[in-house]
């Protein structure tokens, strides 16, 4: 009969608390401590020596000292420790028990018995000591890759919220910049999300206003509410993308252009669920798109003008040379004394003269319309200006409209450019007509006015100022008009009634010639338009008109060399300067003047040239004649300056220039006084 071993209860108690207390230890080197401290107190066990995995302790006294060659004596299949390191001898009185849970072995408990009989009822309980250290081990090595795990997804996590956040703010200062806001809704509960930039798109708060497909209808301008209601309908029941413009009411008051671009939203079946997408304000794009369009337009009528100016000038180009064999005939006629002329012809020559001049004042319109005149300044009296032309402006009115002239007593002496202001007249009394389809009075009066430095234009000065004015009582012109009427191409004439270039052209002269215009209008009771030019005193440069026929006139003996395309010019021309007294030699061409220059015997003192010829022009011509005859003079004639002088390549010192068509005294005095210079045509 086997004798059951007395345990020591005390050695099972000890061994009891030693597994209870295995939780408490803080790392796998206290929980060696601990079991080698109480392993070592086990009945018949002299030494125990832990090993984890090549870190070894045992107990002897109150040190922990490794014991490598035990560890490399302890190497089998089951356990590979760190048999490299440790190539010492197995010891025989060492017992080994494994640390070793279902998934892997962790390391060994070496016993050093002193009396393997007294230990053996000991061993189941080492034995289990020993499975629940390394059960201890893998619990704590795995809950310390857990959360060494769970530490990196906390932070994988507070990585990507801080990513997401950045974006989200990114996603809102780009939207703010690009003014774009987003939207999201459902169809089955009738929701809409918007954005924080999608309220601000329409100036909204979002604690005041909530997006509803009802209170987003009340911002919808009402031309536009139904289609795009509608094509948002559309869209969610075809189920294909949105991209529609519209207006929506801010809540400044502004009426701004918005655009959705948008996608329909579906479930895992396919069916429409929703829509997101954006809005964007577009309002500065559409208002870019109208200013293209606009100076588009304008450009057109800019090409339409120039082509009109083109033509206009060459028409009065052609035209001059006519007047000047109408006006050089007729003066030729006006010349001739005693019985040479029938008394009863001498006025109806003189009728043709006046109506010659008139022509010569349209031609002048005509090239200063295409801006192909010089500036004219000359002092003149406004009331005159007005006075001849009171013929004119009554044609220009509907019968259905009383045109009355207000004139001041005294004579309103200004220095300008005539035509600049007669062509201002005129436009603003056709703006007025335009303004008074029913009728009514239009006022066309004069004043003297002394204005003070705050009641002129920035660049004008103050003193005393010839006040033209044309007053309507016509549909008058809206404050917001009224800011624009000076634009170039601004017009509220329906399309084909009006460039928008008459006040624009009126503007630009009176300034042009140091005055200003002002405007005084209220809608539905006409408008009053006023031209401000400085009034100067009259003096012996007076504008009373004298009869040039009585006039003594400016005669020699010299011999001209008159060139002109033109055979009524070169004519006309030439009968006049007999009557002055010079001999006159004719050439019909440049190169025929050349020839006579080359060829003619005598001295000629004066070339007088037309500018504008097939050949060459008027200046080269003068150029090569100059070479030929170093001390010849030169007078060159145009129907306008511009040509013949543009930019500074031109020497104006050596040629004096005259206007077609020039009156014959005026001919006769620079001619005089051309010969009489003492200076050349040389340079």
């Amino acid at each position: 009969m086997n004798v059951q071993p007395t345990l020591d209860p005390a050695a099972l108690g000890r061994i009891l608390l030693l597994q209870s207390t295995l939780p408490v230890a803080t790392d796998e080197n206290r929980l060696m401590e601990m079991v080698a401290y109480g392993m070592s107190a086990l009945p018949g066990v002299a030494e125990c020596l832990v090993c984890i995995e090549g870190t070894t302790v045992d107990i002897r006294g109150s040190s922990r000292t490794p014991k490598a060659e035990l560890c490399a004596a302890a190497v089998d299949d089951a356990f590979t420790g760190c048999a490299d390191s440790c190539p010492v001898a197995w010891e025989e009185s060492w017992h080994r028990i494994v640390l070793r849970t279902s998934r892997r072995d962790y390391g060994s408990l070496f016993l050093n018995l002193e009396d393997s009989e007294v230990f053996e009822p000991y061993s189941a309980f080492a034995n289990n000591t020993a499975n629940l250290v390394a059960l201890h081990i893998e619990n704590d090595r795995t809950a310390a890759e857990l959360n060494a795990l769970n530490r990196g997804l906390d932070q994988q996590v507070r990585d990507r919220t801080q990513q997401l956040q950045a974006s989200e703010t990114h996603l809102r200062e780009a939207q703010k910049v690009a003014r774009i806001g987003s939207f999201e809704g459902e169809i089955a509960n009738n929701s809409l999300w918007w954005s924080e930039e999608l309220y601000l798109l329409f100036g909204l708060d979002p604690e005041h206003f909530a997006p509803t497909k009802e209170h987003f209808g009340e911002l919808l301008h009402p031309e536009d509410k139904e289609s795009y209601l509608a094509a948002i309908s559309e869209s969610l029941e075809l189920g294909k993308d949105l991209k529609k413009t519209f207006r929506a009411k801010h809540t400044s008051g502004e009426w701004r252009h918005y655009e959705t671009t948008a996608k329909v939203s579906k479930n895992n079946k396919g069916a429409v669920i929703g829509l997101r997408g954006t809005v964007q304000d577009i309002t500065e794009r559409k208002l870019a798109e109208a200013e293209k369009k606009n100076l588009q337009t304008h450009l057109r009528h800019s090409q339409k003008m120039d082509a009109v100016g083109q033509l206009a000038a060459g028409v009065a180009h052609e035209f001059n040379n006519i007047l000047v064999g109408i006006l050089g005939n007729a003066d030729l006629l006006l010349l001739t004394t005693g019985d040479d002329l029938p008394e009863n012809y001498r006025q109806p020559i003189k009728d043709i003269e006046r109506a010659g001049t008139r022509a010569a004042d349209l031609t002048k319109q005509l090239l200063s319309f295409a801006r192909k005149k010089s500036p004219d300044v000359s002092l003149f009296d406004v009331n005159r200006v007005i006075s001849d032309h009171t013929g004119l402006l009554r044609r220009l009115v509907h019968t259905n409209i009383e045109l009355q002239f207000h004139l001041a007593s005294d004579p309103l002496m200004t220095r300008a450019d005539e035509s600049n202001v007669e062509q201002a007249i005129t436009n603003l009394v056709l703006n007025a007509r335009d303004a008074m389809p029913n009728g009514g009075t239009l006022t066309v009066q004069t004043d003297s006015k002394n204005l003070a430095a705050n009641e002129v234009a920035p660049s004008c000065q103050p003193g005393d100022y010839a006040r033209l004015s044309v007053i309507d009582e016509g549909c008058g012109i809206t404050p917001e008009d009224k800011e624009r009427i000076f634009e170039p191409f601004f017009t509220t004439k329906q399309i084909g009634k009006g460039t928008g270039l008459g006040l624009s052209t009126v503007f630009a002269d009176v300034k042009s010639n140091g005055g200003f215009i002002t405007v005084e209008s209220c809608v539905g009771h006409g408008t009053t338009f006023c031209i401000h030019l400085p009034q100067v005193e009259e003096t012996t440069e007076t504008t009373v008109t004298k009869n040039k026929h009585t006039s003594p006139l400016d005669s020699g003996n010299e011999t001209i060399l008159v060139c002109d395309d033109e055979d009524i010019v070169l004519r006309s021309v030439s009968a006049l300067l007999n009557t002055f007294g010079y001999t006159v030699i004719c050439a019909h061409s440049p190169h025929e003047a050349i020839d006579i220059a080359k060829t003619h015997a005598g001295k000629i003192s004066l070339l007088l040239t037309d500018f504008a010829m097939p050949e060459m022009d008027g200046l080269q011509l003068s150029e090569q004649i100059t070479q030929l005859l170093p001390e010849i003079k030169i007078i060159v004639t145009s129907g306008y300056a511009e040509d013949v002088s543009q930019g500074d390549q031109v020497d104006k010192t050596h040629f004096e220039f005259i206007q077609k068509p020039a009156p014959y005294d005026l001919l006769s005095q620079t001619i005089r006084k051309v010969l009489d210079d003492g200076t050349t045509s040389k340079k």
